[in-house]
């Protein structure tokens, strides 16, 4: 009974531990993704106008089994990552995750999930949970990329990062706000706009004569405007309002609006744009929806049209305190029109000269006709 009891134990044990290794073995047979030589990086689309990045995985053999399940992170804050050590059960990771992706998706991280981390002004990490079953039919998970960096693409070049437009909406006019950047539209971000008239020739030569930094050049001149000189209007992205309503604009005549997106104590990229347009008249008040009447035409639109820009000249050589010195810094010579360009015949001493040969000439002949009398008396 003693022996029979012996082996009794032995067998359990023996089951217990081959059931041990059954379970190691099926684990340490799962092929996990290797991500060891992937890259990832933020591709533009180039669909439009607007930059649209989605982020990509390249050099990566991903798993095509119906039941893999890949968990992808995104976050600005290296900190952040600590929270994928938590228990790895599928409801959490499911619920936490920026993506999941099964066999069927297409394993990319498209920009309008993407857009607000690269808004962010910190940096960007991307993270990899993946989970597989195993042989006893439960899923078991591993951080297969672990805190990857990315680099964020460059700001697009002025002119192309905000775009405005003014057109008629159902009967008014509206001014609309395009982000070609990409940013959180999540938030209830604020945007400032300021218009202002453009009279200095040299900007607007640069800009007609399209040199390389032009678009700078206007920039400098807007942020130089005294706040008087301007029309200044804070709105929420998203919201329908009218820059132009109570403003009085001379037909023809070039302005700017400069924009710029709070970034909210840095919490955000600073985002500022700069655009040139012509006042080209108000609304046909027949008018109730016409997307593209422009009130304000831009600088790269059809109704755009360089008028005579030589009449701001004259305004643009001066500087604006009336020194008299122009914008190199050399001393005008201001026009006196109290000056006459010729001789003057009446001043000075011409005029006391004048009166002696006068007087001479009356006194003279004075005399002479009174020696005439003399001798005409007998």
């Amino acid at each position: 009974m003693k022996k029979f009891k012996i082996l009794f134990g032995l067998l359990i044990y023996l089951i217990i531990v081959g059931i041990s290794l059954n379970i190691y073995a099926a684990t340490e047979d799962i092929q996990w993704t290797d991500f060891s030589q992937a890259s990832v990086t933020l591709v533009d689309r180039k669909e439009s106008e607007y930059r649209e990045y989605d982020l990509k995985f390249e050099n990566v053999t991903f798993d095509t089994e119906e039941s893999t399940k890949y968990y992808v992170f995104i976050v600005n804050e290296i900190e952040k990552l600590e929270k994928f050590e938590i228990e790895k059960k599928d409801e959490v990771l499911e619920n936490i995750a920026t993506e999941v992706w099964t066999s069927s998706s297409e394993k990319i991280v498209p920009y309008s999930k993407m857009n607000p981390f690269i808004d962010r002004n910190n940096d960007i990490y991307v993270w990899i949970v993946e989970g597989k079953l195993n042989e006893e039919g439960t899923y078991e998970f591993k951080n297969v990329l672990s805190g990857k960096k990315v680099e964020k693409p460059s700001m697009g070049k002025l002119g192309e990062r905000i775009g405005i437009t003014f057109d008629v909406h159902y009967g008014s006019m509206s001014t609309r706000i395009h982000m070609y950047e990409p940013c959180d539209s999540n938030e209830n971000r604020k945007i400032t706009l300021q218009l202002g008239k453009v009279t200095d020739y040299d900007v607007l030569l640069s800009m007609k004569e399209k040199e390389a930094n032009r678009l700078q050049k206007l920039m400098d001149y807007a942020k130089d405007k005294k706040e008087d000189e301007v029309i200044t209007k804070e709105v929420t992205l998203g919201t329908y309002f009218d820059l132009l309503g109570g403003v009085d604009l001379e037909k023809n005549a070039y302005y700017y609006v400069y924009s710029i997106l709070d970034n909210e104590n840095n919490k955000y990229r600073t985002i500022e744009d700069i655009e040139l347009f012509q006042y080209v008249g108000p609304k046909d008040s027949s008018l109730y929806y016409v997307g593209e009447y422009d009130a304000l035409a831009s600088y790269n639109s059809l109704g755009f049209i360089w008028d005579n820009i030589e009449a701001y000249k004259l305004d643009s050589d001066r500087t604006e305190n009336g020194d008299g010195q122009t914008n190199d810094g050399k001393e005008e010579q201001v026009k006196d029109d109290t000056l006459s360009k010729g001789t003057l015949p009446f001043t000075g001493e011409g005029i006391l000269i004048f009166g002696l040969i006068i007087m001479i000439i009356v006194v003279g002949a004075y005399y002479g006709i009174r020696i005439k009398g003399l001798k005409n008396i007998k």
